[in-house]
C-alpha cells in the first residue's frame, strides 16, 4: 500500500489486504515479554551474500489466548556469519523456543549450526507453490486481525511492504510471514525454565505413619491458567485447581504418583 501511494506500483493485482488488518498492540512491553507467551523466530535466509534478497527475521508471540504478536523485523544483506550473530541475538534477548527456518539456499547450514547450538525448536519449512499463492492461503486469517504489530519503525516497515507485495523492490518479509503461518500448529508452546509445577506440600504428621504428599500440575500448552494457592490439601479446588482450572493435579507420595 505504502508503495501504491508512492506511485510506484499498481493497485488491481495486490492481495486485497490493508494496514487495518495489522492492529497495533494496545499493550506496550518493557524489554522482556510476559513469562506465559511462545516466542517464535521466523527466519528467511538469503540465497548468498551478493543476493539481492535480504536476510529476514521476524519475532512473533503467541499468547495464552492465541494471539499473535509480532515485535521485531529484521532485514539485511549480511554474511551467513552475521545472521547467525542475530538470530542468537533475538534468540537470546525474546528467550525464543522455537526457530521457524525456510529449508533452501542456506536454510540447511544454518539449521545445522544452529541445532548444535541451541536447544530450541527448530522447525525446517519447504515452501511449496508460488510466493503469492501462499499468501493467499493466509489472507482470510490476516484479516480476522489475529497479527497485532509492535509500534517500532521496521516492524511496520516490513507491514508496509508485505502489504505492497508484488509491487515492492523486496518481498522477502512475505515468506519469514508466511512460513511461519505456514507452520504454527507445529509450534510447541515454550515452559519458561523458572515456572514451577509446585502446588501444595502436604508434610507428614509427627504422629502419622503416612508419607508427605507433594500435589503438582504441568503446564497448559494453550489458553490461560490460573496461578496455584499455597493452601495445602489434597487436590481440587484447596490445592489451587479447581472446576474452571483444565490442569491436571498429580499426587507425589515420595515414591509413587499415586492421584
Amino acid at each position: 500500500w505504502l508503495y501504491y501511494q508512492q506511485g510506484l506500483g499498481p493497485r488491481y493485482d495486490d492481495v486485497g489486504l490493508n494496514l487495518s488488518n495489522f492492529p497495533f498492540l494496545g499493550t506496550v512491553y518493557a524489554r522482556r515479554l510476559p513469562m506465559d507467551v511462545t516466542v517464535v523466530l521466523s527466519i528467511d535466509p538469503a540465497q548468498k551474500t551478493m543476493s539481492t534478497s535480504r536476510n529476514v527475521i521476524h519475532v512473533y508471540a503467541i499468547t495464552q489466548d492465541q494471539r499473535i504478536e509480532l515485535h521485531e523485523a529484521f532485514a539485511e544483506k549480511c554474511s551467513v556469519r552475521d545472521l547467525l550473530t542475530n538470530i542468537l541475538r533475538l534468540k537470546n534477548r525474546y528467550q525464543a523456543s522455537c526457530l521457524v527456518i525456510e529449508n533452501t539456499a542456506r536454510g540447511p547450514d544454518i539449521i545445522d549450526d544452529l541445532r548444535s547450538k541451541i536447544s530450541a525448536q527448530i522447525i525446517p519449512v519447504n515452501p511449496r507453490g508460488t510466493k503469492e499463492d501462499r499468501l493467499r492461503k493466509v489472507v482470510p486469517f490476516i484479516r480476522e486481525k489475529r497479527i497485532h504489530i509492535r509500534p517500532r519503525r521496521t516492524v511496520e516497515e516490513a507491514v508496509s511492504e508485505i502489504l505492497a507485495y508484488p509491487n515492492c523492490p523486496y518481498d522477502d518479509h512475505v515468506d519469514a510471514l508466511t512460513n511461519f503461518l505456514a507452520v504454527i500448529e507445529k509450534i510447541q508452546p515454550s515452559r519458561p525454565a523458572d515456572r514451577r509445577n509446585l502446588v501444595a506440600y502436604h508434610p507428614r504428621a509427627a504422629n502419622s505413619t503416612l508419607p508427605a504428599n507433594i500435589f503438582a500440575r504441568g503446564p497448559r500448552l494453550l489458553g490461560s491458567a490460573r496461578r496455584p494457592t499455597d493452601q495445602v490439601a489434597a487436590g481440587g479446588a484447596e490445592a489451587g485447581h479447581d472446576d474452571k482450572d483444565s490442569l491436571p493435579v498429580i499426587a507425589f507420595d515420595g515414591k509413587n504418583i499415586v492421584q
